[in-house]
């Protein structure tokens, strides 16, 4: 379940159900309504994490991940989640952050192929995508959570991993 910090009185829920298909669902009406939205078909996934837009609602990122490499990809909606694109494959997604320099910047990590240590940023809000892979040599490690700060002038991302904290400072 997560609030929309940029959007009052939206929340969306992720998941898998029963029988380990995506679940995403949203409120956008201060709790009276809930809307349960397909975003992923016919593919045995969980949605880890969403993102909205901090100027348009109707555009969401949708981080899903499973055993099976079609699971582990990024969707995007431009029309609040009628429609959806594949905009990044091959990473299993647990986790969305916003730049705490420009919010219009989105971070995106998990868990690699390789189990190493990733994450990837989008300046343009989905559409485009650079990897990047920390120099750390840990294996075997994935991200559950991450935060974007500002540290001394400088934005750094917090990896919060099944092997600890892990920490990347921005150039720039």
């Amino acid at each position: 379940m997560k609030t929309d910090p940029y959007h009052p009185c939206h929340i969306w829920t992720g998941g898998s159900d029963a029988i380990f298909l995506p679940s995403l669902g949203k409120l956008d009406d201060c709790g009276n309504t809930w809307e349960s939205i397909t975003a992923l078909e016919n593919v045995e996934a969980t949605v880890y994490d969403v993102a909205v837009h901090p100027v348009d609602a109707n555009i969401i990122l949708v981080g899903f991940s499973g055993g099976v490499r079609p699971a582990n990809i990024v969707r995007k909606s431009i029309d609040g989640g009628n429609t959806w694109q594949t905009v990044l494959k091959d990473i299993g997604v647990r986790t969305f952050a916003h730049s705490a320099r420009n919010p219009q910047i989105i971070y995106v990590s998990g868990r690699s192929a390789t189990s190493t240590l990733f994450f990837a940023v989008s300046r343009d809000f989905g559409d485009s995508w650079e990897r990047i892979k920390l120099k750390d040599e840990t294996t075997g490690i994935w991200v559950n959570d991450m935060i974007s700060v500002i540290q001394n002038g400088h934005e750094v991302l917090y990896f919060g991993t099944n092997k600890g904290v892990f920490s990347y400072t921005i150039e720039g």
